[in-house]
């Protein structure tokens, strides 16, 4: 029985990742450095055995490959340090092998399975944080859709479709033509009311005040600090910028929590493997 290995180390990390995640909105480095570390271990292990250069070649191209797709993500400020090393840990260890083409690599496939299954994961934990502060949440979503802009594409969607149900109520249309027109009414005010959703969990819960002692690196810092003569990173806090706030005597600063990604990492993973 040949023992999956390096599926149980990607398992085991994306599950101890998750966790983390959730919890700390952080994954330590152990966990991340381990899989890369492990996945081009066994890879040089496998083509000792095997006297090829393809296992450690496939390992080193997934280990690169991952960095340089997360390290786009992280620059468009979508994923966190600890996103990118997780999926350079997971390229170590799936590899990209030359002799997947033409198929699709198996790396590619999990990663655009990962961005499937966070957009629905995203969407769910956004739910999750509107119900765990939903009297905040109600507050604000009052608030937020009395505004004037808001009130007007009401009151537009309202004057333009009456009249549209009413043609297609009296209009002989094709069934097609009218269930076409029917889902583009209601995709239309879901995707209103979806916008003003996600504005609203948005500013409940993407910032928080800690002390600067509770400060990691790559911490995104909402507070404008240049007024103080000191220019945080657009990448993210550096050690010695935490130094630099703590010796001019900043006791907290506010920072911008994202969505904790790694769970979708999990769910990529699993589906990857269902559908292989």
């Amino acid at each position: 029985m040949i023992i999956p290995i390096r599926e149980i180390i990607m398992f085991t990390g994306a599950i101890l990742g998750s966790y983390t995640d959730l919890k700390t909105r952080e994954v330590p480095d152990l966990i991340n450095y381990s899989m890369m570390i492990l996945g081009l271990i066994i890879a040089t292990t496998f083509s000792l055995i095997h006297h090829s250069f393809s296992f450690i070649i496939s390992s080193a191209i997934g280990l690169v490959a991952g960095f340089l797709i997360g390290s786009v993500m992280f620059f468009l400020r979508q994923w966190g340090g600890g996103d990118v090393k997780m999926i350079a840990g997971i390229g170590s260890l799936m590899g990209i092998s030359p002799q997947e083409f033409p198929q699709i690599p198996l790396f590619i496939m999990f990663l655009a399975l990962s961005m499937i299954a966070g957009a629905f994961y995203g969407i769910g934990y956004l739910i999750y944080i509107a119900f765990k502060n939903r009297k905040e949440f109600i507050r604000k979503y009052k608030e937020h859709s009395q505004k004037p802009i808001n009130k007007w594409f009401k009151r537009i969607y309202l004057i333009t479709t009456t009249p549209i149900l009413i043609y297609l109520y009296l209009a002989n249309l094709r069934l097609e033509y009218s269930v076409l027109i029917l889902m583009l009414l209601v995709i239309t005010i879901a995707s209103f009311y979806l916008f003003i959703f996600g504005q609203v969990v948005s500013k409940i819960s993407s910032t928080k005040k800690i002390k600067i002692n509770q400060l990691t690196e790559g911490d995104w810092i909402k507070d404008d600090l240049e007024s103080k003569g000191i220019k945080i990173s657009k990448t993210g806090i550096t050690e010695e910028e935490i130094k630099l706030l703590k010796n001019k005597g900043i006791k907290e600063v506010t920072i911008i929590e994202g969505i904790p990604f790694i769970p979708s990492f999990l769910f990529g993973l699993i589906l990857t493997y269902f559908f292989i």
